[in-house]
């Protein structure tokens, strides 16, 4: 997990697939919102649709659709809360 408090965002939450749906995101999510009670923002790629309803069931907002245009890929903004 990356965070970048400055700009209250959630950079990175990566979790090695082997271990995915074991609990161990959920608690780096909730580390995150300990961390930034004020609240976040986050992004993942449009595409990546296990991500997308992980983000929606913990409660995230999802904030639209987006170019990123570094990579030209569409992304897909969460916020909380």
């Amino acid at each position: 997990m990356a965070l970048d408090k400055k700009q209250n965002w959630l950079r990175q939450l990566f979790v090695d697939p082997s271990c995915q749906r074991a609990g161990i995101g959920r608690r780096l999510l909730d580390d995150a919102k300990q961390e930034m009670p004020q609240g976040f923002w986050l992004r993942t790629t449009a595409n990546n649709l296990n991500a997308r309803q992980f983000y929606e069931k913990a409660g995230l907002r999802f904030d639209g659709l987006s170019l990123y245009e570094r990579y030209q890929r569409e992304i897909a903004i969460f916020r909380w809360p």
